[in-house]
């Protein structure tokens, strides 16, 4: 993937947040969601040259603006959704970056943080 790739999928994200009924915010909320991707993926490449690393910190702040934007709700109250999100991610690279001794256990652990951070959105 070229550097410039992320670029590329700029305007589908754009046309995706503006059918979610997100038209004045699109391009704000699509910008964050790119955020969060590039803040995910470079620590996904950082973990499989050190799998021990256990800082969630960028990806907890990413999804936190991702989510205060989402969700319409203050960056406190993103927060716990946000820190499982990135619990979640985390333990996706474990699979993904053929590191975990335990693939299984490592997608129930997943599903479990998911849930976990959808029921954490405070409702409006």
């Amino acid at each position: 993937m070229s550097s410039d790739a992320p670029d590329a999928f700029h305007p589908e994200r754009v046309a995706y947040y503006e059918a979610a009924g997100f038209q004045a915010e699109a391009v704000g909320v699509a910008e964050l969601e790119m955020k969060y991707w590039l803040v995910h993926r470079q620590m996904a490449v950082e973990r499989i040259k050190q799998p021990d690393l256990d800082n969630t910190a960028p990806m907890v702040e990413a999804l936190a603006d991702l989510h205060t934007a989402l969700f319409d709700v203050s960056p406190q109250a993103a927060r716990p959704s946000a820190e499982l999100r990135a619990l979640a991610a985390k333990t996706v690279d474990r699979i993904t970056g053929r590191y975990s001794t335990d693939v299984a256990g490592d997608w129930r652990l997943v599903e479990t943080y998911l849930q976990q951070a959808y029921q954490a959105v405070p409702q409006a």
